[in-house]
């Protein structure tokens, strides 16, 4: 009786802090001509977001790049404490004042020699006014409009220095609508062993798994056809963060047994 009332507290305090917080996030996945392939790289706004290192929502510096072998990439962002920029995967800033204020994302991406790069995403919802990719040297070597595609290839091998320049839709109804919390979805199985799958007509989406302290143990892009593993995740309750492409998000409970 007393673990069960633990997990229903623990259900409590979740799903309130995910349910709280509005955030929108977009997911690269790099893939190149040697047929190599990366998927971590996330950017976005969040609520609680400051534009240096945030560890509580999950930014966490990562070593510097190794000699390439294969294909990496990371977002570069300032660490007051170290008062130098470190590399992050994940990304997070605050929420602009206006759909005016430009919000910029810088990364470096790391490759073999004669290598080619190809980005993909899912379709910009209409949170996002506007977004391009641009290399950081000129402006005008590489240009890639993210909300007329889903993919785009740099031709130019040498070009490993970007920028991502996002304008957020964030009118005075931005954040009710995210707060219109009655959830799509639905995970099964629950409880789960090794990995689950989401029912829901809303796809495609971002994901983050949020363990019941808030931290976010795992995070990606989701449709019908995937599934999640969890297999490395330590037993117990967790949320499912579900972030759909304009804006609105469900809030999912799950046991890992």
């Amino acid at each position: 009786m007393k673990k069960l009332f633990i997990i229903i507290l623990l259900s409590f305090i979740s799903y309130s802090f995910c349910s709280a917080e509005y955030t929108v996030q977009t997911k690269i996945n790099i893939t190149t001509k040697f047929g190599y392939s990366y998927d971590k790289l996330v950017f976005g706004i969040h609520e609680k977001a400051t534009d240096s290192l945030d560890t509580e929502l999950g930014e966490v510096e990562i070593p510097p790049f190794p000699p390439p072998e294969g294909v990496q990439a990371g977002f570069w962002i300032f660490d007051p404490r170290q008062g130098e920029r470190v590399f992050t995967f994940l990304d997070l800033r605050r929420v602009p004042a206006n759909s005016d204020q430009e919000v910029v994302y810088g990364f470096d991406l790391q490759k073999m020699n004669g290598d080619i790069a190809t980005f993909q995403w899912f379709p910009l919802g209409n949170n996002i006014v506007s977004a391009f990719i641009t290399d950081n040297i000129t402006g005008t070597i590489v240009v890639i409009n993210m909300k007329d595609s889903v993919k785009a290839t740099v031709d130019n091998e040498f070009v490993d220095h970007f920028i991502i320049k996002v304008k957020y839709n964030v009118g005075s109804g931005l954040t009710d609508e995210n707060q219109k919390n009655e959830n799509s979805s639905e995970i099964f199985p629950n409880p789960v062993n090794s990995s689950f799958r989401i029912k829901s007509d809303r796809f495609p989406a971002v994901f983050k798994v949020i363990s019941p302290v808030g931290v976010i143990a795992l995070f990606g892009n989701l449709d019908k056809s995937e599934s999640v593993n969890v297999s490395d995740l330590p037993n117990g309750l967790y949320i499912l963060e579900i972030i759909y492409p304009d804006g609105t998000k469900d809030c999912l409970k799950f046991i890992k047994l």
